[in-house]
């Protein structure tokens, strides 16, 4: 696990709860484990969009709701919905290029549903499709780097 990827977990955690205390009640976001890694895996197929680079050296694999870093899961398994809190630990201080990409992955899905944000994840054609197996019960199929770059440079993520 690197810690960049709990960095960019707690700036979106963070991100999250700075949005719910500003806003009515019916303008807030549940925030959820399958949430977060929906917003990572965009975040980063957003910076390898913008900067042909990963943002973060771990692997996202194939399990049955999308896109997930096991490392990520496993520190934030504990807050399933509603209100999550950061992890303690050191991590990487984050770059103002990944900040930025975060900023804009989570401005454009913050009015998307988890649903539509695992469906979007889903998509026909893209990575998570290619490699997921469900007859597999570990979901080791790790999604490609190079697959997620090559896709979604020709497709848009938000419209």
């Amino acid at each position: 696990m690197t810690d960049m990827c709990i960095a960019a977990a707690n700036y979106l955690v963070e991100l999250t709860n700075r949005h719910n205390e500003s806003c009515q009640y019916s303008d807030q976001i549940a925030m959820s484990c399958k949430r977060l890694q929906k917003l990572l895996y965009f975040s980063e197929a957003e910076y390898q969009k913008r900067y042909a680079a990963s943002m973060f050296d771990d692997d996202f694999y194939a399990w049955p709701s999308g896109p997930v870093i096991p490392s990520v899961y496993s520190r934030f398994a504990q807050f399933q919905t509603g209100k999550m809190a950061t992890v303690e630990g050191a991590h990487t201080p984050l770059t103002q290029a990944m900040e930025e990409v975060l900023d804009y992955v989570f401005q454009k899905s913050k009015t998307i549903s988890t649903s539509v944000l695992v469906d979007m994840s889903h998509a026909d054609g893209g990575p998570w499709k290619a490699v997921y197996d469900e007859n597999d019960p570990q979901h080791k199929q790790i999604i490609d780097k190079d697959a997620i770059y090559t896709y979604y440079t020709t497709h848009v993520i938000f419209a």
